[in-house]
């Protein structure tokens, strides 16, 4: 929920994005894992997981043109990410 409300915000989108892939990679893992338990549900799960791991490659892809981050990385000191060095 808290990198949810980052992205919406605009803090630090691009390490918000990064830690909400991971997030997505290992729910993703998991529904892989107890995919024998779960039956055909399961296939549902990670289609719609594997929707929105595009979803935000296509966001990180295009972060260099968000006009309305609240907070760069940059601001922070801690990311070299985003510096244009």
């Amino acid at each position: 929920m808290a990198l949810g409300i980052t992205v919406l915000l605009g803090i630090c989108t691009r390490v918000s994005l990064f830690l909400m892939g991971l997030l997505y990679i290992s729910l993703t893992w998991g529904f892989i894992i107890l995919e024998p338990n779960m039956g055909p549900s399961a296939a549902a799960g990670i289609a719609y997981l594997g929707v929105h791991m595009v979803l935000i490659v296509a966001a990180l892809l295009l972060a260099d043109y968000n006009k309305f981050e609240l907070l760069s990385c940059k601001k922070f000191g801690f990311c070299k990410c985003c510096s244009k060095e």
